[in-house]
């Protein structure tokens, strides 16, 4: 067994500054960092946002550390006494903690990013006491472990349905013995099992299944049940999935699936396109599914109790009427139709969020940032060198990016910022949504307009200009909402934008922004790159200033979309991007 261990330093300082790191190493970003709610970032990259008493985690929060690790759950004075800790390398444990300095469990579940799980008693990070371990064979192992070992009185079962019980040492079985029951196991141990444990093994072993990935990188962790008759056969028959069609062509975003289940064992796992899904009494299902314009599949998996799976993939393929969506274009993007002199002043950071790993994916938003990155190089003369893109970055790839940017920055620099996702206003605040963004951690998993732009000031750049091809009303490009309507309040984002900052919005705050489905753009950012092609020179003269280019973009989208998506600017500047004189 392999465990990433990580030293934490949880003792948490006493004091925080609002505006700058203090002789304590900490700064407070957001909130009540003393007595109350607030964020705390530390000089070493690391984070904690929560509750806090007298600066210390107490309370209901979470800590980010910079090599990725995640804590979340109960603190007391700057102790996790429960809750979970995600490791960035896959693995994740749940349970009670010790108030010590580093990381000691007490008892809970571990889940290796292999699949392997154990549930039980824990010594420092060592399996120790009573416990099950659950490997993605199927074997399960409940017994005594000692030192990380399986170590006492213990029976293993294995796939076939075949069982050994005895005593164990070092991992291996050294005294054998027939018939060995539970009742034997525990009349065996030295101590007696917590009332969790006695729970867990009543008659019936019921475990924590194997945490079993599926399409888009979700993960279902299911209850199932392990039946401790040594009669019992298990059978190695998958489950039938029976669907109408394997192919399907429509018009419609919205598809009606139906089909049912054949098992001769119960189905405990049912899953379409990564999200778990309740079967019918007699094992039918039917669902509506959003289907994007073209081609996609559908992933249905069904697991029946003893691990057998069986996966069934439908294609779908959409087609649609023009007249119902966006104006045809008349022609594609060309970043090569200006090409500039290198100016070592300008910079970029680019952001293309494509997936997402709970909400509906974002079709041409990669492809955006793409494009932006060459007109970036070709159009606006930044140096390939002074530009930072990140396509589908998770929350903390949005920080290292947004950090690395502003080091390189200075008071000389003129910074272009491009974001293409999903955005939401929450708590009267505008949000950039990453792609493990979640709505039952939204704090956690998005990244504060005001905050990333405190950010940036803090390098004290000349200019910067943000381009969000983004609607923060919680609405896909189809229209659709993202979220429950109860996590969005529609309300003017109330940060103050520095007077250097021009925030270029591709839609108002009641609006959501459109695709062009036939280029496979944004509409927003089809029309200001595609001003940028000498287009948005209105009085010809060889130059295109920001008022231009918006002005521009805005009419050209206003027009494509029947006036339904209109683009807006913070501030008015006459800032000159392209001169081709």
């Amino acid at each position: 067994m392999r465990f990433l261990l990580v030293l934490l330093n949880l003792c948490l300082v006493a004091s925080c500054s609002s505006s700058s790191t203090t002789k304590n190493n900490f700064t407070c970003a957001q909130g009540d960092c003393q007595n109350g709610s607030g964020r705390i970032v530390y000089a070493n990259g690391g984070s904690y946002e929560g509750e806090l008493q007298n600066s210390k985690a107490h309370g209901q929060g979470t800590a980010f550390y910079s090599n990725g690790d995640i804590l979340e759950g109960q603190w007391e004075n700057s102790y996790l006494i429960d809750g979970t800790y995600y490791y960035a390398n896959g693995d994740q444990y749940t349970g009670t903690f010790e108030k010590t300095s580093g990381v000691d469990f007490i008892y809970g579940e571990y889940i290796w990013s292999s699949g392997q799980i154990y549930i039980g008693n824990w010594k420092g990070v060592k399996r120790h006491g009573l416990g099950v371990e659950s490997w993605t064979d199927g074997s399960v192992y409940l017994g005594e472990h000692h030192k990380d070992q399986r170590d006492g009185p213990g029976i293993m079962f294995y796939p076939d349905g075949t069982q050994v019980g005895g005593f164990w040492e070092n991992n291996y079985i050294n005294t054998p013995i027939d018939n060995f029951t539970f009742e034997n196991l525990l009349a065996s141990l030295e101590e007696q099992p917590s009332q969790k444990m006695i729970n867990l093994i009543e008659k019936k072993i019921s475990i924590v299944d194997l945490k079993k990935h599926f399409f888009n990188n979700h993960s279902i962790t299911k209850n199932i049940t392990i039946n401790t008759n040594p009669n019992i056969q298990k059978e190695n028959y998958p489950p039938t999935i029976n669907l109408y069609n394997n192919e399907y062509e429509v018009t419609s975003d919205v598809f009606m699936l139906r089909g049912f289940v054949e098992d001769e064992s119960d189905i405990v796992v049912f899953v379409i396109n990564g999200k778990e899904f309740q079967l019918s009494d007699d094992y039918s299902f039917e669902t509506q599914i959003y289907v994007p314009i073209g081609e996609s599949q559908v992933t249905i998996t069904a697991v029946d109790e003893w691990e057998n799976i069986k996966t069934e993939t439908i294609k779908i393929t959409r087609s649609y009427d023009k007249n119902n969506y966006l104006k045809a274009a008349n022609e594609g993007l060309n970043p090569t139709v200006i090409l500039s002199k290198k100016n070592k002043n300008r910079y970029a950071l680019i952001f293309g969020v494509n997936r997402y790993e709970t909400l509906t994916n974002l079709p041409f938003a990669e492809n955006d940032a793409n494009f932006f990155y060459d007109y970036a190089v070709n159009t606006l003369g930044i140096p390939q060198e002074n530009i930072v893109r990140v396509v589908n970055p998770e929350l903390k790839d949005m920080y290292i990016a947004t950090n690395q940017i502003q080091k390189m920055i200075n008071e000389q620099s003129d910074l272009f910022v491009y974001y293409a996702g999903h955005g939401l206003n929450y708590q009267s605040d505008n949000r950039l949504l990453a792609s493990d963004f979640d709505v039952s951690v939204i704090q956690q998993t998005s990244l504060l307009q005001s905050e990333f732009m405190n950010m940036i000031s803090k390098a004290n750049p000349n200019k910067v200009a943000l381009i969000f091809d983004t609607c923060f009303s919680g609405v896909n490009r189809e229209g659709k909402q993202l979220v429950e309507a109860r996590f969005i309040s529609i309300a003017q984002s109330q940060i103050n934008i520095p007077n250097n900052f021009s925030i270029i919005s591709s839609s108002g705050d009641l609006e959501w922004s459109r695709d062009h489905p036939d280029l496979q753009h944004g509409l927003f950012t089809y029309h200001f790159l595609k001003g940028l092609e000498k287009e948005a020179d209105a009085n010809n003269d060889k130059q295109i200033t920001l008022n231009e280019l918006f002005s521009y973009t805005q009419k050209n989208v206003q027009q494509d979309s029947n006036f339904q998506q209109n683009p807006e600017i913070s501030l008015n500047s006459d800032y000159l991007l392209v001169d081709w004189n």
